[in-house]
């Protein structure tokens, strides 16, 4: 591990409140507030990304919220409200509010390991992590985001279908003479169902008849 690094910090700090009693969350908010220097502004849901339960599963904001506060109680660590719109370290103002965190290295009988340049980078790493970084100024940066957004296939098949041509079903003309016959299946249902006795009969003497006129094929 590299001398004056944020990775030593971290170590420094863990090993310190172990040796005080502290509970697994407790270091790891403590250990996660010093690798970032002097000032730790991230919220509570944002060191929730960087420390993990055994199992990998996240720590509720609340958890965190109750660790960080029982650090401060004992004194092991400093914590200042930032509401929103207020100030922070960086120069750029709270968009949701926040606490600005620090490490009481008297308090845990240590010295800040972290060099000139490791503070440095730690708090442009910050910078970029906090959800108050400044936005991109490239032009293209919204449209990559954008088009990064993965898109249920469920809904990719539904929009896929949305415009298509609709299939028109095609009906063909009905002529006179496809009821003429007594041939035909539905026109004989349909006069069985609709005609009386006294009706078909007539109807078929006047078919027998036009047969006659008409002559052999």
């Amino acid at each position: 591990m590299t001398p004056g690094s944020h990775e030593r910090a971290a170590e420094v700090v863990a090993d310190a409140l172990l040796r005080a009693g502290a509970t697994n969350l407790e270091t790891k908010v403590g250990a996660t507030s010093a690798s970032y220097g002097d000032n730790c502004w991230l919220t509570d849901r944002a060191l929730g990304e960087h420390i993990r339960r055994s199992d990998g599963r996240k720590f509720h904001k609340g958890s965190i919220g109750r660790a960080r506060r029982k650090l401060v109680k004992r004194g092991f660590m400093k914590s200042t409200r930032v509401y929103p719109s207020g100030r922070l370290p960086s120069g750029m103002r709270s968009s949701q509010g926040t606490t600005i965190k620090s490490v009481c290295w008297k308090a845990i009988g240590k010295r800040c390991p972290m060099n000139r340049p490791a503070k440095r980078a730690a708090r442009a790493r910050q910078i970029l992590l906090s959800s108050d970084a400044p936005p991109s100024t490239s032009p293209n940066a919204r449209t990559r985001s954008k088009s990064n957004v993965e898109v249920p296939a469920e809904l990719l098949a539904m929009l896929s279908r949305v415009g298509a041509s609709p299939v028109t079903s095609v009906r063909l003309p009905m002529h006179s003479s496809h009821f003429a016959t007594p041939n035909s299946t539905a026109t004989t249902g349909q006069s069985a169902a609709s005609m009386t006795p006294a009706e078909a009969k007539a109807r078929l003497a006047a078919w027998e008849l036009e047969q006659k006129e008409r002559g052999p094929p």
